[in-house]
């Protein structure tokens, strides 16, 4: 377990190195390297756990998990995350399809300032 130092400074490297993170073999190590700094409470973490089980790069058995970590990160205003939101409900993947909730996501984070998310409310 990391402590909130060592949490910083795993948060700072992950950072730099997030490209390499993306080579297929490493996914599962930096999940859980993620996993770890996002129980803390840092947004990109949170963002990086959620697209990773939403994208099924990594095994997981709640694939609806997804939806929390993406709360959550949204909950700091990850603009990002709202988007995955309201991509998630406007599709009904890992949820069920509701287009009012999918449309609150991409109302929020068109209050942050996002073009995609005004180009999917268009």
């Amino acid at each position: 377990m990391l402590s909130q130092g060592g949490a910083k400074d795993s948060l700072s490297l992950l950072k730099m190195v997030d490209v390499d993170l993306e080579k297929e073999e490493t996914y599962e190590k930096a999940f859980e390297y993620f996993m770890e700094v996002a129980k803390l409470g840092y947004v990109h973490a949170q963002f990086n756990v959620a697209r990773y089980i939403y994208r099924e790069k990594v095994e997981y058995a709640n694939r609806e998990d997804c939806i929390l970590w993406f709360h959550r990160a949204a909950e700091q205003n990850s603009v990002s995350s709202m988007e995955y939101l309201g991509d998630i409900y406007y599709k009904g993947y890992h949820a069920k399809k509701n287009l009012k909730v999918a449309f609150s996501w991409y109302q929020n984070a068109l209050r942050q300032r996002s073009g995609s998310a005004a180009m999917k409310m268009a």
